[in-house]
């Protein structure tokens, strides 16, 4: 059996972060949600994550702290940008994805972000 996929999710707007959080789970995922950045530090410290994806409602000072933190988590963890339509994050150099697309592209995106991880690290759980 494959090992889970754990993902660390950080939104502001509860609700989204919710609904997000219970699709990642029924598809399979171990999943983590953080509402403030202390939420985030402190889960990233304790445990191992593979993928930390970052909704839109943050702010641009939460944004910029996230791309950091993604940075310095080194390669063995891939970051995931969620955007509203239109929405432009010029200083990533990581995946981004749109939520205008809905729930069906989200998983997409986050299986396609996975895949990319997987076959670029070696993962030894």
């Amino acid at each position: 059996m494959a090992p889970r996929i754990s993902i660390l999710i950080y939104g502001r707007d509860a609700r989204l972060l919710d609904s997000r959080r219970w699709l990642l789970e029924a598809s399979g995922y171990r999943v983590q949600a953080a509402h403030e950045m202390a939420e985030v530090q402190r889960a990233l410290e304790a445990g191992k994550f593979d993928l930390l994806i970052l909704c839109h409602s943050l702010s641009i000072e939460e944004r910029g702290w996230s791309i950091a933190t993604c940075q310095a988590a080194g390669p063995g963890m891939r970051c995931l940008f969620l955007t509203t339509h239109g929405t432009v994050i010029d200083q990533v150099q990581q995946d981004v994805l749109s939520t205008a697309d809905g729930p069906a592209k989200f998983l997409k995106g986050v299986e396609e972000v996975v895949a990319r991880q997987c076959s670029s690290h070696a993962h030894i759980y």
